[in-house]
């Protein structure tokens, strides 16, 4: 192989490099991030083969020294939206009120106040219960934050849970950086 060729091919290798690894979404050193995916909607009261009774968002807020930490704990509905957010000692300095915010329509939880970063990360888990999950679920389901430009971005968890049969979704140890909106989606 000549000089010209082995030049050329080179050329196109590094075009090709630089082509498909700036593109949009790729991410070398980042978390995978999707704008494609869709949120988990929550049954209605009404539809559905699950029924639950969720009429509005629920809300729980709670002044929360950083140094020291706390947990926030909440269970709506009866018990169909249950869980805690975790906020190990020295998280951020002085006192802060935390406010989290899930919506009614959707498997979807806005933290408060946004933007907040975190020292050390923060722990999340919830339960969702009387949710219209489908069989391919099991496999597929992430759990995301949503960026202010609507992309979505995996965050690290100890497990999720997805019961189609019980109609159940939930993430337990959710690792939060930041405050934003999180949820799941398929």
């Amino acid at each position: 192989m000549g000089f010209k060729m082995k030049k050329a091919l080179a050329l196109l290798a590094v075009a090709s490099l630089l082509f498909f690894g700036c593109a949009e979404n790729s991410s070398v050193v980042g978390p995978e991030q999707s704008s494609s995916s869709e949120v988990v909607k929550l049954s209605s009261q009404s539809t559905g083969k699950y029924q639950n009774n969720i009429q509005s968002d629920y809300s729980v807020s709670e002044l929360i020294d950083g140094e020291k930490g706390g947990k926030i704990e909440f269970s709506f509905n009866h018990g169909d939206i249950e869980g805690d957010l975790k906020i190990p000692g020295g998280a951020f300095d002085s006192e802060q009120e935390i406010t989290i915010t899930i919506s009614s329509t959707e498997a979807v939880i806005d933290f408060g106040p946004s933007p907040f970063s975190f020292n050390k990360n923060l722990e999340f888990s919830i339960t969702y219960k009387g949710v219209e999950l489908n069989p391919s679920d099991e496999k597929n389901l992430k759990f995301v934050y949503f960026d202010g430009n609507g992309q979505q971005t995996d965050v690290d968890y100890e497990k999720i849970k997805v019961d189609v049969r019980k109609g159940e979704l939930g993430i337990k140890g959710a690792k939060l950086e930041h405050f934003s909106r999180y949820g799941f989606v398929r």
